[in-house]
C-alpha cells in the first residue's frame, strides 16, 4: 500500500484536476552509476595535494510515476551520490543528492514490457569534505586554526533527457506486477562557482558544470491505482 500512497500524493501535487481512477503508476528503487565532469574541481584538488574525484558516482534512489490516461507519464525522482579518496595531502568524501520532477510518454506498452522517454527539471547538491593529513600538530596552531575538517558544497539546477524500459516479472494479485527496469539519463546542469561551506565563506571556487550520463537499475510494483 505504502508505493500508491506516494503516486497518490504525485498525482496531486503534480496534476490537481486529475481523478484517480483508471491510473497506472509504479514505483522502485534504483541503484546506478552518475557521470559527471569535475575537471576544473580536480585541477584545484591536485595543485593541493589531495586526489582526484571519482567523476563516476554511485547513486541510490527512488523513481515514482502515474501513467494518464493518454499514456503521458509524470514522475518524481530522488537519487544519493557518494565516494571517497584518500592521497599524500589529504583525504576527502563526495556527498549529494539530486531530485527530479519529470514528465514522460508511454512510447510502446507491451505484454510483458513498456517503453517511455522521459525530460524532467530538478536540482543538484554536492558537497565535498576535506581533511588534511597533519599528524604531530602543536597545540597552538590547533588553537589558532581549529578546523582541520571542512565541508563546501554546491547546488546547480538540471535538466535531464532519458529513456526508461520497464520487464514485468510477474503478476502477483491481478493488475499488480513486480517488474525490473534499466533507466539511462543525460544530464544538462548549468555552470556555478557559488559555494557554500560549514563555518567559513567561500570565494574564487571552481567552476563547475554537473553534466553526464547515468544508468541505473531500477526494481519495483507497478498497477492499476483502483
Amino acid at each position: 500500500m505504502g508505493w500508491r500512497i506516494i503516486v497518490v500524493i504525485l498525482l496531486f501535487a503534480l496534476t490537481p484536476i486529475s481523478q484517480a481512477g483508471s491510473l497506472y503508476g509504479g514505483f522502485g528503487l534504483y541503484a546506478g552509476k552518475s557521470y559527471f565532469n569535475l575537471d576544473n574541481l580536480n585541477n584545484s584538488l591536485t595543485r593541493n595535494g589531495y586526489p582526484k574525484a571519482r567523476e563516476d558516482l554511485t547513486t541510490l534512489g527512488f523513481d515514482a510515476y502515474l501513467i494518464l490516461r493518454n499514456r503521458v507519464v509524470l514522475g518524481i525522482e530522488y537519487g544519493h551520490y557518494g565516494s571517497s579518496a584518500i592521497g599524500v595531502g589529504g583525504s576527502h568524501s563526495v556527498s549529494g543528492m539530486k531530485l527530479m520532477v519529470y514528465i514522460g510518454y508511454s512510447l510502446i506498452e507491451k505484454e510483458k514490457w513498456r517503453l517511455r522517454p522521459e525530460i524532467g527539471i530538478g536540482g543538484t547538491d554536492l558537497n565535498f569534505t576535506f581533511t588534511t593529513a597533519e599528524n604531530g600538530i602543536d597545540f597552538d596552531d590547533v588553537i589558532s586554526f581549529p578546523f582541520r575538517s571542512v565541508r563546501i558544497g554546491i547546488g546547480p539546477r538540471n535538466i535531464l533527457i532519458g529513456l526508461a524500459y520497464d520487464r514485468y516479472l510477474f503478476q502477483y494479485k491481478p493488475g499488480q506486477f513486480v517488474n525490473v527496469g534499466i533507466k539511462v539519463n543525460y544530464s544538462f546542469g548549468e555552470d556555478s562557482e557559488i559555494w557554500d561551506g560549514d563555518f567559513v565563506s567561500i570565494e574564487n571556487g571552481p567552476k563547475i558544470h554537473i553534466e553526464g550520463l547515468s544508468i541505473s537499475v531500477v526494481v519495483g510494483i507497478s498497477g492499476r491505482l483502483e
